[in-house]
């Protein structure tokens, strides 16, 4: 019985895991898209003062704040739907 449920549970554990979708990296404003839209909040974010260190959305590799490597990382992933 123990089986079973253990089974069970790890059936629906992964059909719930194969149904979660991730936002495509660069997807700035979450609709799934990489595009005009997230150019823009990236292009505010790189300009902005408060965003030279870690923690902006815009900062994709998770260093020194919104820089080239952010922007090469957006590029890359440009035009990509979720």
């Amino acid at each position: 019985m123990k089986r079973l449920v253990a089974s069970l549970m790890l059936t629906v554990t992964a059909c719930v895991s194969a149904d979660a979708q991730v936002y495509p990296i660069g997807d700035l404003n979450e609709d799934w898209r990489v595009d005009a839209r997230d150019l823009r909040i990236f292009a505010e974010q790189w300009l902005d003062d408060n965003c030279l260190e870690p923690g902006c959305v815009a900062d994709l590799n998770g260093a020194a704040g919104v820089n080239g490597i952010d922007y090469a990382i957006f590029a890359a992933n440009w035009g990509l739907n979720g």
